[in-house]
This record gives structure tokens, C-alpha cells and sequence, in this order.
């Protein structure tokens, strides 16, 4: 078999596993109030694609992308019945719509993409509906608390924190579902109507917004315990979060009072302020994969209608995408890329142990920008011989034939079972 024919076989098997496809990061927007979803590319901020969700007035809401970047599940909260749209981000159209129950809300997809978890405001009780991303189809849904908002999925995979926003009077509780059974295993009291949740990648905190606070407040949840470490005083409303790839700080959209807090999660407070236009009504919150800039999407009228974009490094805005009028973006998702590792390189070799021959090839590479790497696949003319740690940068295959060409490559694995493009090397 010739060496593109084993490239390109290998490469489609890493993408139906989870791997990551090459090419700009696009954000995907959710415009309530015209019914649309709009792309933005982040490497020039233009919108160039605008989906329609149908039927008119579903008023798309919650936005989650698949890890390989191939699919965006956007929830329809006014669909009758409620619904959740499937774009292939290929053709920017819609290819599927999955019904669930009556006002979907917040959704978020399992890091090896298999699963998108869904909540639902309408019902008794409220619920979380599990969709198949392989056949779109429910296959399981959990009883949690009252009006379940935001929901957000630990790096390993293990649970889902679904964010209950109560009777936005009383403080109100988070549900930690076991991914594994589906089975709520414990209950968190935080705040007066959570909103929003963001967990650090690596998994200890999830960060939860209280809209209803006052004043506005992020609860901190360590994992480990299921208990609150820290308490934040942010600005009025707070309601999406996000946390840089690197777990060093995390972003909080107010829509009260049309600011962004900027919060150091090592000593859980505030170090910046980043002030919007007056009437903006910040509601999304997204960060660049290589964590260089937050995307927040101004939902009111005024000066809404817009995503705001700011440079992390200054936590100032430095560029503005404007949406139609009327559109009502509200929320936003970009694909967080597990990046293939790079130079590889690699040479043959060969021992004398008595009378016996050992031939065998060496590959070295460099690691993975991306964070939480936990190991490297290794493949050998397209079948898997190996996996080594994330600190181990090299590896060896022995007993080797003389003359014969070999098409070795690897990719990273993340803790949630993501797999990255390979990278690739033919020896000798």
C-alpha cells in the first residue's frame, strides 16, 4: 500500500476517534433573538457564515463544538418541542435536529466527543438529556435540580456540573453527575441562580457563576470534595464563564453593569476589570485556544450586538465584530484543538548480541503545546505498537527488516481520550 493511501486511512480513523482537524478556529455564536448562529473567523474577526435554525422563532441558545471541530450543537430554547440543531462546521448547515424536552438551555459535549449532555428548563423534574454524537439520538436523561442552566464536563471525561438556577431568590444548588452511570452523585449549594460553568483543565476547580447575587458572585467548587473553597465578589449579573487553557485565570461576563471580571484562580480574586460600551449586556464568554483572547458577546440592544474581543495579555478590548441588528447574541463556542506534537525525527540502527541481529528504528519528537497531554500514540504503516507516557519524547521499534521502508506516526492523547492529528516520519 503507498505511503498517502496509509496516511490518509490513518488520519480518517483519528478523526472518527476525536482527533482534531487542521485549519483557522472559528467561533460560533448564538443569536437569540433572530434565530441564527454566526461564524466568526478569529484570525481576521469577519463573519463569514450565518446558519439559519428553523423553524423561525427557536431561538438558538446554548453552544457546544465537537473536540474534532467537525460538528456545533446549538440548543433551541423556544422550539416546540424543544430541539437541538447539529452543524456541520464543513458546509456550515444543519444536518440534524434532535428533539428533547421543552426549553433546552445550556449543552456540553464529552472530551472524546461521544456524548453531548443537554439541559432542559421545563419539566418535572428538570432534567439532562444524553445525546449520541454517532446517531444523534437520546440514549439516557437525569433527574437534577431545579431549572438546570449551564452545565460543564471535567478534562477527564468522569462527571458533568450542571448549574441549577432555583427560584433566582434562594441560593440555589450545582448536580455532579457521574458520567459513567448517569447518576447524580452529589448536590453542591453555591449561589442565588447559577448560571454559568467553567472547569480548570486540570479538573480540580469549576468555577459557577450567581447571577442573581448581590453582589455578583462566582462560587468555587474543588472537585475532589464537591465543597466551596472560595467565594468571588464580581460585577452585577454575572453569566458566562471561562477559563484560559493554561488555568491561570478565568472570565466572567456581567451583564449588569457591562463589564468582564478577570479572576487569578490560584488566589481566587479579582485582578482586572475590563469595562464594555454602556448597554452591551455581556453574556458568552469564549477563549482562543492558545488562550491569547476571550470572545464576549454583547446581548442588549445599544450597544449589543456585538463580540467583543480582548487581548489577555493587556485585558483590553482590541477589536469589536459587529452582528445585525437585532440579532441577540447570547452565547458562544470554540473548539479547543489538541495539537499534534512536531519535529519528528528519527534514524535506524543496529545491535550485535552474539549471533543475533537486532535492526530496529528510533523516532524522537516534540511535545504537544497543548495542555493535560497524557500520552502518544505511536503507529507503525497504520497500526497502533505503542503508547508512552507525555514525558517521554521518543521510542524505539525493534526487530526491523533490512531495505524495508516504514511509515512511523504519533499523536497526542488528552486526559479525556481526545487524539490529536498525527505527525509523520518514513524510515529509513
Amino acid at each position: 500500500m503507498k505511503r498517502f493511501q496509509l496516511f490518509s486511512i490513518l488520519t480518517s480513523f483519528l478523526l472518527s476517534a476525536g482527533a482534531l482537524h487542521a485549519g483557522p478556529t472559528n467561533a460560533y455564536v448564538t443569536n437569540f433573538t433572530d434565530g441564527t448562529v454566526s461564524v466568526i473567523n478569529t484570525s481576521t474577526n469577519v463573519v463569514t457564515a450565518t446558519v439559519t435554525i428553523l423553524p423561525s422563532g427557536s431561538s438558538p441558545n446554548g453552544v457546544a463544538i465537537t473536540p474534532n471541530g467537525s460538528f456545533v450543537y446549538v440548543t433551541n430554547y423556544n422550539a416546540n418541542p424543544g430541539t437541538v440543531s447539529v452543524i456541520n462546521t464543513s458546509t456550515n448547515t444543519v444536518t440534524s435536529t434532535v428533539t428533547v424536552g421543552l426549553q433546552p438551555d445550556g449543552v456540553a459535549i464529552t472530551p472524546n466527543g461521544l456524548f453531548a449532555y443537554v439541559t432542559t428548563i421545563t419539566g418535572n423534574p428538570n432534567t439532562v438529556s444524553i445525546i449520541s454524537t454517532s446517531t444523534n439520538s437520546i440514549t439516557a436523561t437525569v433527574a437534577v435540580g431545579q431549572v438546570p442552566r449551564g452545565v460543564a464536563i471535567t478534562p477527564n471525561g468522569l462527571f458533568a456540573y450542571v448549574a441549577n438556577a432555583g427560584d433566582g431568590i434562594n441560593p440555589s444548588t450545582v448536580s455532579v453527575i457521574n458520567t459513567s452511570t448517569n447518576t447524580v452523585t452529589a448536590a453542591v449549594t453555591v449561589g442565588i441562580q447559577p448560571q454559568g460553568v467553567a472547569i480548570t483543565p486540570n479538573g480540580s476547580f469549576a468555577y459557577v457563576t450567581n447571577f442573581n447575587a448581590v453582589p455578583g458572585t462566582v462560587s468555587v467548587i474543588n472537585t475532589s470534595t464537591n465543597s466551596i473553597t472560595a467565594t468571588i465578589t464580581v460585577g452585577l449579573n454575572p453569566h458566562g464563564v471561562a477559563i484560559t487553557p493554561n488555568g491561570s485565570f478565568a472570565y466572567v461576563a456581567n451583564s449588569g453593569v457591562n463589564t468582564v471580571s478577570v479572576i487569578n484562580t490560584s488566589t481566587h480574586s479579582v485582578i482586572k476589570t475590563v469595562t464594555l460600551p454602556v448597554n452591551s449586556g455581556p453574556r458568552g464568554v469564549a477563549i482562543a485556544p492558545n488562550g491569547s483572547f476571550a470572545y464576549i458577546t454583547n446581548y442588549d440592544g445599544g450597544a449589543g450586538n456585538t463580540v467583543d474581543v480582548i487581548d489577555t495579555s493587556t485585558n483590553s478590548v482590541i477589536a469589536t465584530v459587529f452582528l445585525p441588528a437585532g440579532s441577540g447574541p447570547i452565547n458562544i463556542a470554540m473548539s479547543s484543538f489538541l495539537q499534534p506534537p512536531s519535529c519528528i525525527s528519527g534514524f535506524q540502527k543496529k545491535d550485535r548480541f552474539l549471533t543475533q541481529t537486532d535492526l530496529y528504528n528510533t523516532i524522537t519528537w516534540c511535545a504537544s503545546p497543548s495542555f493535560f497531554v497524557t500520552s502518544y500514540n505511536i503507529y507503525r504503516n497504520g497500526t497502533p505498537i505503542g503508547s508512552v507516557p507525555a514525558t517521554q519524547l521518543t521510542f524505539e521499534d525493534h526487530n526491523r527488516r533490512k531495505g524495508e521502508k516504514y511509515l512511523y506516526t504519533v499523536a497526542a492523547v488528552s486526559s479525556g481520550g481526545g487524539i490529536s492529528l498525527p505527525a509523520t516520519i518514513t524510515l529509513p
